[in-house]
């Protein structure tokens, strides 16, 4: 039970990635997004595209926090924390161009 707090990070990215992907407005469209602009979004392939990337990087943070935990090395769950979510977003950033984001 001690350990349920470095899983939580997995977690949250896993359900963010489904809520992305069910309601893709909810997580990503802004309120400073020009309405021509805003139109011209492909919100269903932004939202899969988004879930995708949540779920994967929220299910190689729970694997690797599982391994980390079995090693002994829980403060470096962490650093592999940080890593996957820079990850995630700098992967999701380069692939949104092709949605108009």
């Amino acid at each position: 039970m001690e350990d349920l707090p470095l899983f939580l990070v997995g977690f949250i990215l896993i359900a963010a990635g489904f809520l992305a992907g069910r309601f893709p407005g909810l997580l990503m469209r802004y309120n400073s997004f020009p309405k021509r602009k805003e139109d011209d979004v492909d919100w269903a392939g932004a939202g899969k595209l988004a879930r995708k990337y949540m779920a994967i990087g929220g299910l190689c943070q729970l694997a690797g926090t599982v391994t980390f935990v079995k090693l002994g090395l829980k403060e470096a769950v962490i650093v592999l924390d940080v890593l996957i979510v820079m990850t995630v977003v700098i992967l999701f950033i380069a692939k949104s161009r092709k949605y108009n984001l």
